[in-house]
């Protein structure tokens, strides 16, 4: 009677050991692989992100899952087609698509406003928004007027008597830094006067001091000096 015969497989001299130095290389290619794939994954995330954008399909949104720093770039890709759609198509309605959060439908609201009226000047335009906004449209709108030429005095079209001061503030401002020895603080309201003359010399000054800005007794221009000299300095 036979018995069983003992059968192994014998590697050839030599042949194990470069077996296992195989085996071991192609395991750290593959670990290497899928290190490599799911960084790039990650980095990538901003660039689908700008091609969904470009796109303006708010529902290809949905494609995107990820973090980066701790935000969802869902979220961003969401929040960033509907704002293009709004500023795109000045529709108002786009800024309701938003989180609320990270981009805020007011902040929306404003921006489609700004190149509505830029777009057109012509305080009709604003009979062309929701009712809701229509006060705040006609306060930028006479501000822009202001702004490009029409001085303090269309400040007081304006409804309310905060809107006009605040309006009269924000010109002051603007104009000080754009050009301060071009306009005369004679045109200003007269708790305004002192505030004007002063800024004039801060912000005409070759190397302006900061400091200065803070004896402006409006705070709402001490906030906009400090600003301005801030971003001169360090820009």
């Amino acid at each position: 009677m036979f018995g069983r015969a003992d059968i192994r497989f014998q590697f050839p001299a030599g042949a194990k050991k470069a077996f296992f130095v195989f085996l071991g290389v192609a395991l750290m290619i593959a670990v290497l692989w899928y290190a490599v794939d799911y960084f790039h994954k990650e980095k990538s995330l901003p660039e689908r992100v700008a091609q969904i954008v470009a796109g303006g399909r708010i529902d290809d949104c949905e494609k995107i899952h990820g973090r980066i720093d701790g935000v969802d770039y869902k979220t961003v890709c969401k929040n960033n087609v509907a704002l293009k759609t709004a500023l795109d198509n000045l529709d108002f309605g786009a800024c309701g698509l938003l989180d609320g959060k990270l981009v805020t439908r007011e902040s929306c609201e404003f921006e489609v406003l700004q190149k509505k009226i830029s777009q057109k000047h012509s305080s009709t335009i604003c009979d062309e928004v929701p009712s809701r906004l229509k006060k705040a449209c006609l306060d930028r709108y006479w501000f822009e007027e202001a702004v490009v030429g029409g001085g303090p005095e269309l400040c007081k079209k304006m409804v309310s008597e905060e809107a006009i001061g605040q309006c009269q503030k924000e010109l002051l401002f603007v104009l000080a830094a754009q050009s301060p020895e071009k306009f005369s603080c004679t045109s200003f309201q007269k708790n305004l006067q002192s505030d004007c003359s002063l800024l004039k010399n801060i912000l005409a000054a070759k190397l302006p001091d900061i400091a200065e800005c803070g004896r402006l007794s409006s705070l709402d221009l001490k906030e906009l000096c400090f600003y301005h000299l801030r971003q001169r300095t360090f820009p």
